[in-house]
């Protein structure tokens, strides 16, 4: 799907990506007003902006093969939930950003790299951050006012810069395998 394809489409509620499909395009549905959006295996890469400011966005599927998620992909948009599979090796800068409906998300075995700011300034309640994950970049989780628990499995090796910072953590254990802790992480 080439870049800013569907782009601002202000009636486009519903899209079906046939299996085959390998990319979606930067800002491809940018702006639209989709509310559901299922994504195939066969997509390995969306792209930056691809579903930026979707705002009647509750709904996404992105099925095992996809292999990354771009810069703000899905920023600013109402996805209530979020399943990033094990395909997916980094979550990249601001992927799900300023996402004010976002409760849950499952981060799969697998992700290597949560990105600058990937889930920054969501609903977010609590996360658990599996052991393949190395690096949690720059505020990742930052002002996710609601996130109370988050678990951090033992392979996190590295911090950015206020990570967790403006959260309501009650308790955090950090792994042994931990190199770097950056400043104003908590």
């Amino acid at each position: 799907i080439d870049n800013y394809a569907f782009s601002s489409c202000p009636y486009l509620k519903s899209v079906t990506i046939s299996e085959g499909v390998k990319e979606i395009g930067w800002a491809a549905f940018e702006k639209a007003t989709l509310e559901t959006v299922n994504i195939p295996s066969s997509v390995k890469r969306i792209e930056t902006y691809a579903f930026n400011e979707c705002r009647e966005l509750k709904n996404v599927t992105i099925l095992e093969g996809v292999n990354e998620i771009g810069y703000s992909a899905f920023a600013a948009t109402a996805l209530e939930s979020v399943y990033i599979p094990s395909s997916v090796k980094r979550i990249e800068t601001y992927a799900f950003n300023e996402c004010r409906k976002l409760k849950n998300v499952t981060i799969s075995e697998g992700v290597e790299v949560i990105g600058n700011a990937a889930f920054a300034a969501t609903a977010l309640e609590s996360v658990n951050i599996p052991s393949s994950v190395k690096i949690i970049e720059t505020h990742a989780f930052n002002g996710c006012r609601l996130l109370k628990n988050v678990v951090i499995s033992e392979g996190v090796m590295y911090f950015g810069v206020s990570v967790f910072e403006s959260t309501a953590l009650e308790e955090v254990v950090l792994p042994s395998s931990v190199q770097y802790i950056s400043d104003l992480v908590f």
